[in-house]
């Protein structure tokens, strides 16, 4: 499978579940969940994708407790925890971290945000079922398996469709470059991946 996008749900410190989830030029997903920091440049370097979407922060603010982009999301009735809150901190150094890992072999890597996705997109909270949420994927012509999908995969299948957005131009940063950016879809992605069906 030539991938186009690798998004990763990653967590705060290695021996919690990071889901990942590899995208297609055809837009199918293949999910699973690894732990250590070699294991996701492992799965990079095996299938190279065009670019790499990280749902956790890439930046510390200047000052204060939000960044730019964190706020530019609040006003949109996005909500995101500040990166420099509690366990948000560590979260936010490994993300640094792994971002120049990732880097230092050539690789693009964007921070993204399921949040966003959800809503830009107008999918299913994350409240609701992650079966409900599947299917609405697949109405925006994902192919998913039939396997149940971990809410780390499920977020991480977000963040490699936003990825495979910016590539396509229908995803933009929001926020002050030199502080650091979130991708998010634009709502015309919608009609596009719809038009691919």
């Amino acid at each position: 499978m030539r991938s186009t996008s690798l998004g990763l749900d990653l967590a705060g410190v290695e021996k919690r579940p990071t889901g990942v989830c590899l995208l297609s030029e055809n837009l199918e997903a293949q999910t699973c969940t690894v732990y250590r920091d070699n294991e996701l440049i492992g799965i990079a370097l095996r299938f190279r994708p065009s670019i790499i979407g990280i749902d956790a922060p890439l930046s510390f603010p200047r000052v204060g407790g939000l960044r730019d982009c964190d706020r530019k999301l609040i006003s949109m009735k996005i909500r995101v925890l500040p990166p420099v809150l509690g366990g948000m901190r560590m979260l936010t150094r490994r993300a640094i971290r792994l971002k120049e890992k990732f880097e230092g072999k050539g690789f693009k890597v964007i921070e993204c945000f399921p949040g966003a996705a959800r809503k830009i997109l107008k999918l299913p909270g994350k409240t609701e079922p992650r079966e409900v949420v599947v299917k609405a994927l697949r109405k925006l012509g994902l192919k998913i398996g039939e396997a149940k999908l971990s809410s780390h995969e499920l977020d991480a299948v977000l963040v490699a469709l936003t990825a495979r957005l910016y590539l396509e131009g229908l995803a933009e940063p929001v926020g002050e470059e030199t502080e650091g950016q979130i991708v998010i879809p634009r709502p015309e992605a919608v009609k596009w991946l719809t038009r691919k069906l």
